[in-house]
């Protein structure tokens, strides 16, 4: 075989098998970036990434009433503690809704809830909670907040209530880990920012 196209054979050869090499580290590289877990503990359910961790520990119901004593709806409120792992300012509520989901469980269904920051809250204490959900975090930082669903379905005490994290929440996709919660009571309170309730949740 001439010499020249031998050579080049070898030459188009080697650099095929460093263009595998070069393909095979880039996704390496994109693996380390995406890099998601979901778990659960005995109390909580935990997602975490390279970003941020979220615990989700409780799950309360409430009976949202105005000033008056008329009714604003109910509530499933959801508690948490979101650790900013980044470099950057990240929002606990805008988290949450990425990877996290719930579904409220009767004899019959599951309603999918639809949780974010909540316009009404029981309590002084789940107030300064959910302006913690919607304030930017600072890098290493830890903060507790409260998400909601106001329109959920008739709650009760003992009522089954699932969350779930997922690698992608919008669709949902890619589920990681699932808890099961249970409403320890539903109350009744006044919507805290149209009255004096100063309660702890």
């Amino acid at each position: 075989m001439n010499k020249k196209v031998l050579t080049s054979i070898v030459i188009s050869v080697a650099l095929l098998g460093t263009s595998t090499i070069i393909d095979n580290s880039n996704a390496n590289v994109v693996e380390a970036k995406s890099y998601q877990r979901g778990y659960t503990t005995k109390n909580s359910i935990v997602y975490k990434n390279n970003t941020g961790l979220m615990r989700i520990y409780e799950v309360k119901g409430f009976h949202i009433k105005n000033v008056d004593n008329s009714s604003l709806g109910s509530q499933i409120t959801v508690y948490g503690s979101f650790t900013n792992k980044s470099k950057k300012a990240i929002k606990p509520d805008n988290f949450f809704v990425d990877h996290f989901g719930g579904f409220q469980v009767s004899k019959s269904k599951w309603h999918q809830l639809d949780i974010n920051y909540p316009m009404f809250t029981p309590n002084r204490y789940a107030s300064q909670l959910r302006d913690n959900g919607d304030d930017y975090v600072r890098p290493g930082k830890t903060v507790r907040f409260v998400v909601a669903d106001e329109e959920p379905q008739h709650i009760y005490t003992g009522q089954k209530i699932v969350i779930r994290t997922y690698k992608d929440a919008y669709g949902p996709s890619g589920r990681l880990a699932s808890k099961n919660f249970y409403l320890p009571y539903v109350t009744s309170a006044k919507d805290y920012d149209s009255s004096d309730d100063e309660g702890d949740a």
